[in-house]
């Protein structure tokens, strides 16, 4: 079942723009729920006077804010809006959807906690070797002459591999192109691995598109999910997580579809053309 989520970020100045992500907050059936991270300590990075046991008592003073709207009927939304202006240094992202069992919710907390604040500053991705669509998007950008080596290669409307859109927490996305908007595309192959690692990779990716869009902002983002063998029922519901949170879902066997987005993405690597001294 689909459950809202919301990443805890503490803030010690509200001046300044020093963030750190301390913990998830899932609003589960019953209210919610909330996990920071065991250790803090990166925290007195921000703040070297700063007291971690009042991390942990501000966290509880905010679940048993929330839990006073969620009893009066409060959206996770509404929620969130309610504690941004910060409790005690904590604030609330926008909230996010995952698809998860209700009945096991510890151990999304534990999976959410370790992708979006236990991750260390890398990209924890499938190997490409296991990724045919990775492998294929990668070869046809490369002659097309489109794809970039380095992240600084957005900045010449290349497409860039494993470009960072939230390096503290280990989010990198598959391919990033910038042209005006910020055009990022991540792949699954449900063709190869287990169903059950089908499903936690569909899971990540939703990570990184609910952070793309809360870093960049609609207005100047496009989040596309190219997907292959997708006929089987059990893919189903991960398909729809992804297309619930991406502006464009290509299944690569749909001709039309495979075109449709080839065209977008080297439309949006064209680069302007200088204008003619004998026009």
């Amino acid at each position: 079942m689909p459950l809202q989520f919301s990443v805890v970020r503490f803030q010690p100045d509200m001046q300044r723009h020093e963030v750190a992500n301390v913990g998830i907050l899932l609003f589960g059936p019953d209210g919610p729920q909330i996990r920071i991270a065991a250790n803090l300590t990166k925290l007195l990075a921000l703040d070297p006077n700063l007291s971690l046991q009042e991390v942990h008592n501000s966290a509880a003073d905010l679940v048993r804010f929330l839990g006073h709207l969620w009893r009066g009927g409060a959206e996770p939304a509404q929620m969130c809006a309610a504690a941004g202006s910060g409790l005690a240094g904590l604030l609330l992202t926008p909230p996010g959807v995952i698809s998860a069992d209700a009945h096991d919710l510890e151990s999304v907390l534990d999976d959410l906690e370790h992708r979006l604040v236990s991750a260390p500053a890398k990209r924890r991705a499938i190997k490409e070797s296991t990724n045919r669509l990775n492998t294929e998007l990668k070869t046809l950008f490369r002659q097309d002459g489109i794809l970039g080596r380095a992240p600084d290669d957005i900045s010449n409307h290349l497409v860039v591999p494993n470009f960072p859109i939230d390096p503290d927490t280990g989010l990198f996305a598959e391919f990033a192109l910038r042209n005006g908007r910020l055009h990022v595309t991540e792949t699954v192959d449900f063709r190869v691995g287990s169903n059950s690692e089908k499903k936690r990779e569909a899971q990540a990716k939703t990570l990184l598109l609910v952070q793309a869009l809360e870093k960049v902002g609609r207005q100047d983002l496009q989040r596309y999910v190219v997907v292959s063998g997708v006929t089987d029922a059990w893919a189903q519901p991960s398909v729809t997580l992804l297309s619930r949170h991406s502006d464009l879902l290509v299944v690569r066997e749909s001709a039309d579809d495979w075109s449709s987005y080839l065209d977008r993405i080297k439309k949006a690597a064209a680069r302007p053309q200088a204008p003619s001294v004998f026009a």
